[in-house]
């Protein structure tokens, strides 16, 4: 392959020869045609390319309009070379740690009420416990002062009696 490729320098030698053959003129006409169509080629190409840029560089103007960001052109421009054609995608990333953090704030947060709530209702069980029994306490109270009551007053009355029984022992000794 490529074997019958003459080079640049070949033709343009070939050209000075007063009388050169019509295979020579056939090849000169088909590397000029295949140069100019591969000359408008890379033109188109370049004109696409030139169109890609323009449209990429609108489309970050765009979002960094949306996201209200600052980014100077040379920044623009170095996000085309680097091919970051994308705002978004970085506030997203962004944006969610944001909340991921958030979230294991919150589950902290979450956790640290229920333990809470956990401590008051042991507290809430104390209290009922601690009520009971001195509601318990305060029966056995009554019954203590009521004993005792009972107490003084058979005392009361077995000095009423010994007093009586003084008595009739003194006036039977009289007697």
């Amino acid at each position: 392959m490529g074997k019958g490729i003459i080079n640049i320098d070949d033709l343009t030698v070939e050209q000075d020869v007063p009388v050169y053959s019509i295979y020579t003129r056939i090849r000169t006409l088909q590397y000029t045609t295949m140069l100019q169509m591969f000359s408008d080629i890379m033109d188109d190409y370049n004109a696409s390319l030139m169109k890609y840029h323009d449209k990429c560089l609108l489309l970050l103007q765009q979002q960094r309009s949306l996201l209200r960001r600052q980014v100077t052109s040379e920044e623009l421009d170095y996000m085309l070379d680097a091919q970051q054609t994308s705002l978004f995608v970085d506030n997203i990333l962004e944006d969610s740690k944001i909340a991921r953090q958030q979230l294991s704030d919150i589950t902290s947060r979450h956790n640290d009420v229920l333990k809470l709530e956990k401590s008051l209702m042991e507290v809430r069980d104390m209290f009922t416990e601690i009520a009971f029994l001195i509601e318990k306490q305060g029966e056995q109270i009554n019954n203590i002062e009521f004993f005792a009551n009972k107490t003084t007053d058979n005392i009361d009355g077995g000095c009423v009696q010994l007093r009586k029984s003084e008595q009739r022992s003194h006036s039977y000794r009289k007697v």
